[in-house]
Protein backbone atom coordinates (compact mmCIF):
# COMPACT_ATOMS: atom_id res chain seq x y z
CA UNK A 1 0.00 0.00 0.00
CA UNK A 2 2.90 2.19 0.53
CA UNK A 3 6.57 1.19 0.17
CA UNK A 4 7.80 3.64 2.93
CA UNK A 5 4.75 3.63 5.03
CA UNK A 6 5.32 1.84 8.55
CA UNK A 7 7.52 -1.60 9.41
CA UNK A 8 4.34 -4.09 9.56
CA UNK A 9 4.33 -7.69 11.38
CA UNK A 10 5.13 -9.62 8.81
CA UNK A 11 8.40 -8.11 8.14
CA UNK A 12 7.61 -5.92 5.07
CA UNK A 13 6.88 -1.88 5.38
CA UNK A 14 3.95 -0.51 4.36
CA UNK A 15 1.47 -3.38 4.12
CA UNK A 16 -2.29 -3.00 4.11
CA UNK A 17 -2.24 -4.45 7.85
CA UNK A 18 0.17 -1.88 8.73
CA UNK A 19 -1.84 0.54 7.72
CA UNK A 20 -5.23 -0.39 7.72
CA UNK A 21 -5.73 -2.73 10.48
CA UNK A 22 -6.70 -1.63 14.68
CA UNK A 23 -3.10 -1.87 15.03
CA UNK A 24 -2.09 0.19 12.30
CA UNK A 25 -4.61 2.93 13.31
CA UNK A 26 -3.22 2.82 16.44
CA UNK A 27 0.46 2.57 15.71
CA UNK A 28 0.21 5.79 13.80
CA UNK A 29 -2.12 8.02 16.80
CA UNK A 30 0.44 10.71 18.34
CA UNK A 31 -0.28 13.25 21.10
CA UNK A 32 -3.80 12.82 22.55
CA UNK A 33 -4.68 9.43 20.81
CA UNK A 34 -1.95 7.87 21.58
CA UNK A 35 -2.08 4.62 23.46
CA UNK A 36 -5.70 4.36 22.46
CA UNK A 37 -7.30 1.70 20.88
CA UNK A 38 -8.73 1.58 17.52
CA UNK A 39 -12.20 1.83 18.69
CA UNK A 40 -11.39 4.46 21.15
CA UNK A 41 -9.93 6.34 17.98
CA UNK A 42 -13.32 5.52 15.68
CA UNK A 43 -15.12 7.27 18.78
CA UNK A 44 -12.50 10.29 18.62
CA UNK A 45 -13.23 10.51 14.84
CA UNK A 46 -17.27 10.12 15.19
CA UNK A 47 -16.74 13.31 17.88
CA UNK A 48 -14.70 15.70 15.26
CA UNK A 49 -10.96 14.77 16.63
CA UNK A 50 -9.10 15.34 13.16
CA UNK A 51 -6.29 13.24 14.40
CA UNK A 52 -8.40 9.87 14.63
CA UNK A 53 -10.51 11.04 11.24
CA UNK A 54 -7.47 10.88 9.56
CA UNK A 55 -6.17 7.74 10.50
CA UNK A 56 -9.76 6.40 9.44
CA UNK A 57 -9.47 7.88 6.13
CA UNK A 58 -5.73 6.63 5.83
CA UNK A 59 -7.06 3.03 6.42
CA UNK A 60 -10.17 3.53 4.21
CA UNK A 61 -8.11 4.65 1.34
CA UNK A 62 -6.07 1.67 2.00
CA UNK A 63 -8.71 -0.72 1.94
CA UNK A 64 -10.58 1.15 -1.11
CA UNK A 65 -7.04 0.52 -3.00
CA UNK A 66 -6.74 -2.64 -2.28
CA UNK A 67 -10.46 -3.56 -3.29
CA UNK A 68 -9.70 -1.68 -6.28
CA UNK A 69 -6.63 -3.98 -6.89
CA UNK A 70 -8.40 -7.36 -6.29
CA UNK A 71 -11.50 -6.44 -8.23
CA UNK A 72 -8.90 -5.56 -11.65
CA UNK A 73 -7.21 -8.89 -10.66
CA UNK A 74 -10.15 -11.30 -10.32
CA UNK A 75 -13.51 -9.51 -11.91
CA UNK A 76 -15.00 -10.29 -8.71
CA UNK A 77 -18.56 -9.08 -7.70
CA UNK A 78 -18.63 -8.70 -3.71
CA UNK A 79 -16.32 -7.83 -1.33
CA UNK A 80 -16.90 -8.67 2.28
CA UNK A 81 -15.39 -6.80 4.88
CA UNK A 82 -15.37 -8.02 8.62
CA UNK A 83 -12.65 -7.74 11.71
CA UNK A 84 -13.05 -4.86 14.09
CA UNK A 85 -12.10 -1.87 11.10
CA UNK A 86 -14.00 -2.90 8.80
CA UNK A 87 -17.38 -3.78 10.85
CA UNK A 88 -16.61 -0.09 12.92
CA UNK A 89 -19.84 2.03 12.41
CA UNK A 90 -19.92 4.30 9.16
CA UNK A 91 -16.49 2.24 7.75
CA UNK A 92 -18.32 0.76 4.74
CA UNK A 93 -19.51 3.67 4.19
CA UNK A 94 -16.49 5.45 3.90
CA UNK A 95 -14.86 3.09 1.39
CA UNK A 96 -17.82 2.56 -0.64
CA UNK A 97 -17.57 6.90 -0.96
CA UNK A 98 -13.65 6.62 -1.53
CA UNK A 99 -14.68 4.06 -4.66
CA UNK A 100 -17.54 5.73 -5.99
CA UNK A 101 -14.76 8.54 -7.10
CA UNK A 102 -12.87 5.62 -9.28
CA UNK A 103 -14.08 4.79 -12.47
CA UNK A 104 -16.97 2.55 -12.69
CA UNK A 105 -15.06 -0.58 -13.04
CA UNK A 106 -13.99 -0.09 -9.61
CA UNK A 107 -18.02 0.62 -8.16
CA UNK A 108 -18.33 -3.24 -6.12
CA UNK A 109 -20.76 -4.45 -4.10
CA UNK A 110 -19.29 -4.33 -0.45
CA UNK A 111 -21.21 -6.29 2.44
CA UNK A 112 -20.27 -6.53 6.32
CA UNK A 113 -19.03 -10.31 7.07
CA UNK A 114 -22.38 -11.89 7.52
CA UNK A 115 -21.27 -13.55 11.35
CA UNK A 116 -19.76 -10.03 11.99
CA UNK A 117 -17.12 -10.76 15.02
CA UNK A 118 -18.31 -14.46 15.12
CA UNK A 119 -17.39 -15.47 12.10
CA UNK A 120 -14.37 -17.37 13.00
CA UNK A 121 -15.43 -19.44 15.68
CA UNK A 122 -18.87 -19.72 13.66
CA UNK A 123 -16.48 -21.23 11.16
CA UNK A 124 -14.28 -23.64 12.98
CA UNK A 125 -17.83 -25.27 14.93
CA UNK A 126 -19.03 -25.90 11.51
CA UNK A 127 -16.14 -27.59 10.26
CA UNK A 128 -16.13 -29.44 13.31
CA UNK A 129 -19.79 -30.59 12.99
CA UNK A 130 -18.92 -31.53 9.61
CA UNK A 131 -15.99 -33.62 10.10
CA UNK A 132 -18.32 -35.08 13.12
CA UNK A 133 -15.06 -34.37 15.37
CA UNK A 134 -15.07 -34.47 19.03
CA UNK A 135 -13.25 -31.67 20.89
Amino acid sequence: ADPQGPQCGCGRKGCVEAIASGRGITSAARYELEGLTAKAIFAHASAGNAQARVLIQRSANAIAALIADVKMITDCQKIVLGGSVGLAPGYIDLVRDILKKQPEIYNISISPARYNHNAGIIGAALFLHQHNAVI
